[in-house]
């Protein structure tokens, strides 16, 4: 009896373990919103102020392994805040960073975490001449997706620490950012046998 049980385990565990494998995505890209929380103190006092910019996130993340992955990452954010003495600065800020991602996958979600460097890019423009920084950046974070289909799935949220040091003029900026959206994934992998479909099915 106890070796029939077993083997009605194992014929309905093992069928059901390996379609949860298929439904990993090899390649998968996200777009949304994103909200980007920054501070930025130049060395002349002339703007001392906490921004809140609107803008978006995309990202691509090619899965290696079963769970570890690299993530493209790239933002653009856009904002017009107020100066201490009066008047508005146009603020346009662009990120490009790339690293390891790691991913726990379940049947509906999955949870992610990632630390990510590279570069950004800050444009301040008060009305009279542009001021154009730039320097290195890294990004702490994770987030939770939530698969609706096989081939797409809901970001419910990524959070992020992002540090960057724009030009000689400022000081390290400690940031915040959140981002929403939508993600499709491509070219599933059976971890069984090891293949996959290169091309994507409706």
């Amino acid at each position: 009896m106890r070796q029939l049980l077993v083997a009605v385990l194992v014929m309905v565990v093992l069928p059901c373990a390996v379609a949860f494998a298929r439904e990993e995505p090899k390649f998968e890209v996200f777009a949304g919103y994103s909200y980007l929380s920054t501070s930025i103190l130049q060395d002349t006092g002339f703007v001392q102020l906490r921004k809140g910019l609107n803008g978006w996130n995309a990202s691509t993340t090619w899965n290696w392994t079963h769970n570890l992955g690299f993530t493209a990452d790239f933002g653009g954010y856009y904002a017009s805040p107020s100066l201490l003495g009066g008047g508005s600065v146009k603020t346009h800020y662009y990120s490009f960073l790339g690293g390891p991602q790691v991913t726990h996958h379940t049947r509906k979600v999955e949870l992610f975490l990632h630390q990510l460097a590279g570069l950004s890019r800050d444009s301040m423009n008060p009305g009279t001449q542009a001021v154009i920084q730039s320097g290195f950046t890294i990004a702490a974070g994770g987030g939770l997706d939530y698969v609706i289909t096989k081939r797409w799935a809901i970001r419910v949220f990524q959070a992020d620490y992002v540090i960057g040091e724009l030009g000689p003029n400022y000081k390290s900026q400690n940031q915040f950012r959140f981002s929403a959206g939508i993600c499709r994934r491509w070219s599933f992998v059976n971890r069984g046998n090891q293949t996959a479909s290169l091309s994507p099915k409706r």
